[in-house]
């Protein structure tokens, strides 16, 4: 099976590794459950998986890795917003697509990034809202310096204004921080009603173990978070009990579909692992990227995002749908942290159920109450928060190296003197050297062109400085070129290529180069000329594979044979395939390949039309005579040889045996055939297609269809006193006259439950006259019951009773399908069978005035119906032309 790879992107390293790494996990979970099934597009998902290490800048180089150099589909990854903002342009500048798992501070809407975590509205403004509910109004504002939690908190400051809410105090602290003593101290002294926790990281096992020791407990002052979850407080232990957190999902939810998530995920990881909001996240994107690729039938980035709008998804978590807006409808939960570092579920009254996406705070785009300029302020919020934050980190490191740079000035201009001194014997020293030899920076732009064998240039030197590797060379060569650029920048490392290009002269020429890393931003490339040994090594290399090919020991036939069909040479292989001992058997029979050997004479017109056109064919299938007579299939490959000067020499090829093949297939395909025909007896045909196209959950609503139930009267005794196989075969005979009705009516027969018969009308298919159908039904039942005699002689006896209204039908099962239907209307038709008479027709007066104009009824007036009370009811007596 072919492979299509996907990009995982996430810190296994650093600071943040303790929430990324186990987002890997669920990824990789996700990808290996849609392999087992069979892949996407008949493809298995192949996952690449970079470590960025904790840096947003590496996040860039990793992404832009992953399009360029790996041909990812697409990227799942990211946790911080720095990670996601420094993918965002190269996603967008390289067309890609990134699925990101993790809340954010919403503002932010690009059309190749779906955002599959909670936006401020989701998680933010609700547990904002229950904080002030139940525990006050002083809140403590304490994250990490960068812009999630930045933004967040100019969310959480207004929310708090807008209800009369207070910060008492505000701390941010650089990622990977572990001292916390002097904020803990301010906190005791702010004396707030709530710490809100936006920390990142492994910063959060110091500050929750240091927050203990100082003696303050949850009752006094709760901390609230939205940055760690199961995965994260199993490093940081009971430290954390008794305080809260607000996300989409815990792993204590207790549904069918999340413990079974759970379970999986322990199985493959250990049973020590937890899930988690972000874990899930990541898990449930793999799949929703698999829907909407499959509902593109394409895995181009611009057909999978127009397909993913409207995708849902059963998530452990719930139900989940992606929003034209590129975020996902979510739910909102309240938990308490455990001692065992799971959660006590808290119920929130206005969080039940999915919270729509408002990623721009309820003043989304397209909205006309809001005018564009509006849309674009917002958008710049988190953009000026994180870069203020840079400046502010930039300023402290300008003031840090200042006194530095002052001394390295004198320092540089004693080695400028010195430089200039040797400038001219370096001059002299290139002159003489026959390589090329050039600087590009990571954007794989000339910066600078030594003076050597300027010959080999494809431009003179000054028409190339500061073009980029793009504007020179071919797209595919060109990327190959920056992912070995930067992969050499990344590792400090130095790479060898191979490569041909023409020069100013047009003459293609061959180099090997060295790329080696000047500093952190350039590299310096190194070309020699290598086209004569490139030249030998390619003529002796078509001489090996033209005389190797004849005498490899293969079970496939190996020929080389003129236009004409005359063999030149051949393989035992193809001796073995047309039934000689040996190839030299087979030569010395001097046969041809032409159409003598073909069963339908015309297939090697065919051939010879497709080499002649193509210069080759692939899988070419035929049946062939072999020397005793014998009909078998083949599969032929072939292509056209030819001199250097172009004129045609002979064809080669191979020829495989596939005649099991295709006894095999056509034994499959009279399976299929008899599996469609069972099917089709089990289920209704247009429901059986539906089923075939692979609809997961076939389910649908009918306004308006009648419902009949028939049972035999006294059948359970009559049961108990015949053999068992009398018995099946008289149901059997009543059941099949009951069938043929049911087909000559048009109708469809639901199921049977012991002896009695369930048959409906005006459904898969609707109809105007499904009660009119199911009266006929009725009265032809009647009739054809009287035929059946029991024990006593006496005829059987049928009760019958019929129902008009909605009802809700569908497929349920995975190895055994029943189609079925539910509904009150099921209920009142099953009532008005049991509550019947002997030999009677029962109908509801919904069904009465559906058919009193055409048949006889006879009012049975008030009935007590069990589960429905008193109903009037009617007897269906017969046709009224009758």
């Amino acid at each position: 099976m072919s492979y299509m790879r996907v990009g995982i992107l996430h810190s296994l390293s650093g600071t943040m590794a303790i929430s990324e790494a186990p987002l890997v996990d669920a990824a990789l979970m996700a990808i290996a459950e849609i392999n087992q099934t069979g892949g996407v597009l008949g493809q298995d998902i192949e996952p690449v998986i970079e470590d960025a290490a904790s840096d947003s800048n590496l996040f860039a180089v990793k992404a832009r890795k992953l399009i360029q150099c790996d041909r990812v589909a697409t990227i799942f990854g990211g946790w911080t917003s720095e990670s996601r903002k420094a993918v965002l342009p190269v996603v967008e500048e390289l067309n890609g697509l990134l699925w990101y798992p993790v809340q954010y501070e919403g503002l932010e809407c690009s059309k190749n990034i779906f955002y599959t975590g909670s936006c401020p509205n989701q998680q933010i403004e609700p547990a904002v809202t229950w904080l002030l509910s139940h525990k006050g109004k002083r809140f403590y504002l304490l994250g990490s310096n960068s812009v999630f939690p930045r933004t967040a908190n100019k969310i959480i400051k207004a929310q708090l204004k807008q209800q009369e809410g207070t910060v008492v105090g505000e701390e941010y602290v650089s990622l990977g921080e572990s001292n916390f003593t002097e904020i803990v101290s301010r906190i005791q002294q702010a004396q707030p009603d709530v710490v809100f926790n936006t920390l990142n990281g492994d910063s959060n096992i110091a500050f929750y173990r240091q927050y203990q020791a100082s003696g303050i407990t949850s009752d006094q002052i709760p901390i609230l978070t939205i940055s760690i979850a199961e995965a994260e407080l199993q490093r940081i232990g009971e430290a954390a009990a008794g305080h809260y957190a607000c996300w989409s999902y815990f792993q204590s939810l207790d549904t069918p579909r999340n413990r079974q998530f759970v379970e999986n995920f322990q199985q493959r990881y250990g049973s020590d692992r937890v899930t988690s909001a972000p874990i899930e996240a990541a898990y449930t994107q793999v799949y929703l990227w698999k829907q909407a690729v499959e509902q593109a039938q394409s895995f181009e980035v611009e057909w999978v995002r127009v397909a993913a709008y409207g995708q849902s998804f059963e998530a452990p978590g719930g139900l989940i749908r992606i929003e034209p807006n590129h975020h996902v409808t979510r739910a909102c939960h309240i938990g308490k942290i455990l001692p065992t570092g799971q959660f006590n579920m808290i119920d929130i009254d206005s969080c039940n159920c999915p919270i729509q996406p408002l990623p721009w705070l309820g003043l989304e785009p397209g909205n006309l109450n809001f005018p564009e300029a509006a849309i674009k302020m917002l958008s710049d919020v988190s953009q000026e928060i994180h870069e203020t934050w840079e400046l502010e980190q930039k300023y402290r490191e300008l003031e840090a190296t200042n006194v530095q740079l002052q001394r390295e000035i004198t320092q540089r201009q004693n080695v400028e003197l010195v430089l200039r001194d040797s400038e001219a014997q370096l001059h002299a020293l290139l002159t003489a050297i026959t390589d090329v030899v050039l600087v590009l920076d990571m954007q794989g732009r000339y910066l600078k062109i030594a003076p050597t064998n300027l010959a080999l240039l494809h431009k003179p030197p000054d028409e190339l400085i500061g073009k980029t590797l793009h504007e020179v060379f071919s797209k595919a060569q060109a990327d190959m070129f920056l992912c070995r650029i930067q992969e050499s920048l990344e590792t400090q490392q130095t790479f060898n290529i191979e490569y041909s290009h023409p020069t100013r002269e047009k003459k293609e020429v061959w180099f090997a180069a060295s790329i080696s890393p000047l500093d952190n931003n350039s590299v310096i490339w190194v070309a020699r000329d290598m086209t004569e040994r490139k030249q030998a090594e390619e003529a002796r290399r078509s001489a090996e594979t033209r005389y190797r090919s004849i005498f490899e020991n293969t079970y496939e036939g190996l020929f080389q044979m003129t236009p004409d069909g005359c063999l030149l040479s051949a393989n035992p292989g193809l001796a073995r395939i047309y039934g000689y001992e040996s190839a030299e058997e087979l030569r010395a029979a001097v046969i041809c390949l032409n159409q003598q050997r073909y069963v339908d004479k015309s297939r090697w017109d065919i051939f010879l039309e497709r080499m002649q056109t193509d210069e080759r064919v692939s899988d070419f299938e035929s049946q062939v005579y072999r020397q005793d007579g014998e009909v078998i299939w083949i599969s032929e490959n072939a292509h056209v040889v030819r001199d250097p000067q172009g004129e045609l020499l002979y064809y080669e090829g191979s020829v495989v045996d596939i005649t099991k093949r295709k006894v095999w297939e056509e034994a499959l395909r009279y399976q299929q055939e008899c599996t469609e025909e069972l099917l089709l007896n089990i289920l209704p045909s247009p429901i059986a297609q539906r089923l075939k196209r692979a609809e997961s959950t076939i389910a649908d609503n009918f306004a308006d269809v009648t419902v009949l139930f028939a049972d035999l009267v006294n059948f359970t005794e009559i049961s108990a006193e015949i053999p068992p196989t009398r018995l099946v075969d008289l149901l059997n005979k009543i059941f099949s006259e009951f069938d043929h009705l049911a087909e000559k009516h048009s109708l469809e027969k639901i199921k049977t439950i012991g002896d009695a018969y369930m048959v409906v009308g005006g459904l898969p298919t609707t109809r105007p006259d499904h009660a009119e159908a199911i009266a006929e039904m009725a009265l032809d039942m009647q009739q054809k019951i009287t035929r059946f005699k029991g024990l006593n002689g006496e005829p059987f006896r049928l009760r019958i009773g019929i129902n008009t209204g909605p009802v809700i039908a569908g497929v349920i099962g995975t190895k055994k399908f029943t189609y079925d239907l539910w509904g009150d209307t099921v209920n009142v038709a099953s009532r008005m069978e049991s509550h019947g008479v002997a030999g009677c027709i029962q109908v509801t007066d919904t069904t009465y005035e559906r058919l009193r104009d055409k048949y006889v009824f006879e009012e049975r007036g008030l009935t007590s119906i069990k589960g429905k009370g008193d109903m009037i009811t009617y007897w269906l007596m017969g046709r009224k032309d009758s």
